[in-house]
């Protein structure tokens, strides 16, 4: 079971001209480790019914193991910096509350950097990965886990996670749901605009007190908003602001 299905399908999506190039698998390791390992072109798209061993941010393991939800991963171009992967990585939230907003009229929101919550629970999660030779990217790939029509929850994550099918009751084809979010994706990528002044519109916690996880502590802040390249702008209790671009609001916050 550690080993990748080789046996795929193969469909094409055009949005504005782009041509995405999606590689259907029924069992993947990582829809991001294939992509960081292949020379696909880019926007090829990696997709698996099951992942074995899906991976969340800071080396935790993404539970992916439902044919009914959506894991993918999109290889990018590699004319990126570092700072501009964090504002890719906002306007991919942005994206997918779009998206759930058109398919499900659902209002969900966006927990700082990367997971999507509905009612305070997460449903969706990003996660950006980069090669690198020297000081130079290499290779990008976009990560991206949704809970889209699967039943039931895992008992250990069903007070923090939920899935779209739980809360509105409404199933949808998983590729019709991908076509959707492309169409926003590249609605955003091509944006020029500031991601900064929409973050009260898409946050869960703007203006609210948030726990933040840095360096193994826990310390109690005001969110009052990001940068344009998608740093987080905190308040401590002294009134002085703080940008970071690494740590994450904890599940443990206050409203």
């Amino acid at each position: 079971m550690g080993k990748n299905n080789t046996d795929f399908s193969y469909q094409e999506v055009v949005v504005d001209d782009i041509i995405f190039r999606l590689y259907i698998y029924e069992i993947l390791t990582s829809t991001n480790q294939f992509a960081l390992d292949s020379s696909l072109d880019i926007y090829s798209i990696i997709i698996a019914n099951k992942q074995l061993k899906g991976k969340g941010r800071q080396g935790r393991t993404w539970i992916s193991d439902n044919e009914g939800n959506l894991y993918f991963t999109i290889v990018l171009d590699n004319n990126e910096n570092i700072r501009t992967l964090f504002r890719l990585n906002i306007i991919t939230a942005y994206a997918l509350c779009d998206t759930m907003k058109d398919v499900y009229s659902v209002n969900v929101k966006v927990k700082w950097p990367n997971d999507i919550l509905y009612n305070g629970k997460k449903i969706s999660g990003i996660l950006l990965e980069a090669k690198m030779e020297g000081n130079k990217l290499n290779r990008i790939v976009l990560g991206v886990g949704i809970n889209l029509n699967a039943d039931k929850i895992a008992d250990e994550i069903k007070n923090r996670a939920t899935t779209l099918f739980l809360e509105t009751g409404k199933k949808i084809d998983k590729l019709e749901f991908l076509k959707r979010f492309l169409r926003h994706f590249i609605k955003w990528k091509n944006w020029d605009g500031d991601i900064n002044k929409l973050w009260d519109k898409y946050s869960a916690y703007y203006n609210k007190e948030i726990s933040f996880h840095y360096n193994n502590s826990i310390e109690k802040f005001i969110e009052k908003g990001i940068t344009d390249d998608g740093a987080l702008i905190i308040e401590d209790k002294k009134g002085v602001l703080k940008k970071v671009y690494y740590g994450e609001i904890g599940y443990d916050f206050g409203n």
